[in-house]
């Protein structure tokens, strides 16, 4: 005769059966708990990830716009630059052997006439209270200090070869004048800015 504890479904058997039982009510406990912990902690990393990500589009979209506008500022300066020597010697050629005008009279009118109101830049928002972002300084008084100009060109300077340089204005009389070619636009970093100083010669 077997002994109560062997035959089956005896108090050992049971006590198997329970433990099993209660084994696998703990694992799947236990699986369900670490699934929801896996989710959440995935879940935060996906959207650090995300918000990694979109921060550096954003930051290279900003340096993008920054690069595209420096190149279209760079360009706007040349060509106004290149305009204003070629005014430079079109009056030149224009006083050559005239008692009427003098270079700078006739250079200042041309070059005026192009610039005197400033010049538009495409794709540029000038600044609040500014008609234009582009802007062309002609310096007729050749007194003013770099410090007053606020840009490194070497004045004061005797521009109309008198032998001194504290003439107030020598817009009918120079034969060297300073031009100073501004920019300044509302970009993706806020306000921008680009001077370039140029130096026209007369005869």
């Amino acid at each position: 005769m077997e002994s109560e504890e062997n035959w089956v479904g005896g108090p050992r058997q049971l006590g198997i059966g329970y433990g099993l039982q209660q084994s696998r009510q703990i694992n799947k406990t236990a699986a369900r708990g670490f699934t929801l912990v896996e989710v959440s902690l995935s879940i935060v990393v996906l959207m650090v990830g995300v918000l990694s990500i979109t921060s550096s589009t954003l930051r290279i979209d900003a340096l993008r716009r920054k690069n595209h506008d420096s190149a279209i500022a760079h360009l706007a300066i040349s060509q106004v630059a290149e305009t204003l020597q070629a005014h430079a010697a079109k009056a030149r050629f224009e006083v050559d052997g005239d008692n009427v005008n003098t270079w700078a009279e006739s250079f200042l009118s041309l070059a005026q006439a192009d610039y005197g109101d400033g010049f538009r830049v495409t794709g540029f928002t000038p600044l609040l209270g500014a008609s234009e972002a582009g802007s062309v300084q002609f310096i007729t008084h050749e007194a003013l200090t770099d410090e007053d100009l606020e840009v490194l060109m070497g004045m004061p300077r005797d521009l109309n070869r008198d032998g001194d340089s504290s003439d107030t204005d020598v817009s009918e009389d120079a034969h060297l004048l300073p031009v100073i070619i501004r920019l300044a636009w509302s970009g993706p970093n806020g306000e921008e800015e680009r001077v370039h100083p140029i130096w026209v010669q007369g005869d």
